[in-house]
């Protein structure tokens, strides 16, 4: 499953990105290994953040683990309820 949950650069959700990408907490979440997302910031509008895992299982493993150890981050709830919607 492929999942694009890519935010806008200037609003809440696009600054939990970029805390995520640039402080290197997506190299330290557990879970994901290269190669199963893409994330770069600043792409003309948007923080670009794509998930592709074999099993919506491991996906949902890694939204319970972004909880454990991120939801303290500025823009963590805007982000989720973007993902909430994307994953529907």
């Amino acid at each position: 499953m492929r999942i694009d949950l890519s935010c806008g650069e200037r609003t809440r959700a696009g600054m939990f990105l970029v805390e995520f990408i640039t402080k290197d907490l997506l190299g330290k979440c557990p879970l994901l290994k290269k190669g199963e997302y893409y994330a770069s910031i600043h792409n003309g509008g948007q923080h670009t953040f794509v998930v592709t895992l074999e099993k919506r299982v491991d996906f949902i493993a890694f939204l319970e683990a972004l909880e454990d150890g991120y939801a303290n981050i500025d823009g963590y709830d805007d982000f989720m309820s973007i993902v909430r919607t994307k994953v529907q």
